[in-house]
């Protein structure tokens, strides 16, 4: 069961799930690519969530102001014309022609809002995307409340959301995820978290990998330096050796192995959790 942040509000372990019931609808295809059907889709989300909630504010204050896009610029609020909204892609998840309305939708958004452009995917009516599964995903993502607890709270939520699916999605092959990092940013959220959201979960299983490996190649390569004068254990293997210690020198032999074998462990183990 979620657990409660009373403090910010809102369940904690939502990630988990949310990510368990995307993953399903996942089917065959690559981790890689789903990964950024799914945040862009949450991302057209939270700005359209963003955009109502404003909205209903103006509506209470001013109708008028409600139409003047200013008053959203003022708040850093991206403007989301009608049909760009996330209410419409909702009522219409189970048309055959989501694909393209999610589109359209991010073009225009991208044209309303200069800051926005080249950024948002827009992809989704690609033949290979299977539609069904497009309109579940959408049902499911309306499931997300972005805006509970406020501004900052709400930015917490993306981070979040952001953070656990790069971490679940995440393959040791890929560079730091630019794209993903770019939508935080823009969001407003700031440098700090999107260097922990975005950028941290990308690198982590790649920068232990080779910082344990690199290790694991300090130990064995020190039974050949130390021969030449390097030092460390190879220099006690040689010195050993040299003065026919054989019980000394197989206990620096054993020790060089098991140090190898911990290592070997230690990154099986790591990259499994990591990956998990």
């Amino acid at each position: 069961m979620a657990k409660t942040d009373k403090k910010n509000g809102g369940d904690l372990g939502f990630e988990a799930e949310l990510f368990k019931a995307a993953d399903k609808l996942r089917g065959n295809m690559e981790p890689s690519d789903y990964k950024h059907v799914v945040l862009g889709l949450i991302f057209l989300k939270y700005i359209s969530d963003a955009f109502d909630e404003k909205h209903k504010q103006l509506m209470a204050e001013d109708a008028s102001a409600a139409e003047d896009r200013d008053e959203y610029a003022a708040d850093n609020v991206f403007w989301v014309p009608k049909e760009a909204r996330w209410s419409n892609l909702q009522a219409n998840a189970k048309q055959p022609t989501i694909g393209t309305l999610i589109d359209d939708a991010m073009r225009v958004i991208e044209k309303d809002n200069e800051s926005l452009k080249g950024v948002l995917p827009k992809d989704y009516a690609r033949p290979a995307l299977n539609k069904i599964m497009l309109g579940e995903l959408i049902d499911l993502i309306s499931k997300i409340d972005l805006m509970a607890g406020g501004e900052h709270r709400s930015k917490d939520v993306l981070g979040r959301v952001y953070e656990y699916f790069l971490g679940r999605f995440a393959d040791a092959s890929e560079n730091a995820a630019n794209h993903e990092r770019e939508t935080l940013r823009l969001a407003g959220v700031r440098p700090i978290h999107c260097f922990l959201y975005a950028t941290l979960p990308s690198i982590i299983p790649q920068l232990l990998s080779y910082t344990l490996y690199r290790w694991e190649n300090n130990i064995r390569a020190a039974a050949v330096l130390g021969v030449v004068g390097a030092g460390g254990l190879g220099q006690m293997l040689s010195f050993h050796m040299g003065l026919f210690q054989m019980n000394e020198t197989s206990s620096i032999l054993i020790v060089m192995i098991l140090l190898v074998v911990l290592v070997d462990s230690l990154s099986y183990l790591t990259r499994r959790i990591l990956m998990r």
